[in-house]
């Protein structure tokens, strides 16, 4: 770090992560606004955290034509940041803000922020 250089922190922790691979997140904010899809990749970067979601933010790239490949414009999925995306409520089907809890057996899950938890049913997202 430099003299004059300011540090930069952490979004959250590192074992803090909320949306993970495999989850259904709606996008927030962008062209792509209001539409659910699958992540595929989360880059958990310190600076700049971003998720990849499938078929989502697609962008045109040129590819080169090589003797396997014939070349062209081909859409590339492009990566969001992490704070455009909502995970969505399997329920209910809407976006949520999520938060971790633990069970009454000391397992860790996460749950809906805000809502009722019931501690018997154990309902997590």
């Amino acid at each position: 770090m430099g003299l004059f250089r300011k540090g930069y922190q952490a979004m959250f922790g590192r074992n803090k992560w909320k949306i993970l691979r495999g989850d259904k997140v709606m996008v927030m904010a962008g062209k792509d606004a209001g539409q659910v899809g699958t992540v595929t990749k989360v880059i958990r970067d310190v600076r700049f955290p971003r998720v990849l979601v499938e078929g989502l933010n697609l962008n045109k790239r040129f590819l080169k034509r090589t003797k396997d490949n014939p070349g062209g414009i081909v859409s590339v999925e492009s990566p969001l940041h992490y704070s455009n995306v909502k995970l969505v409520d399997p329920q209910t089907g809407q976006p949520v803000r999520v938060t971790w809890r633990f069970l009454e057996d000391g397992t860790k899950v996460r749950a809906a922020a805000g809502q009722q938890w019931c501690n018997a049913t154990g309902a997590g997202l």
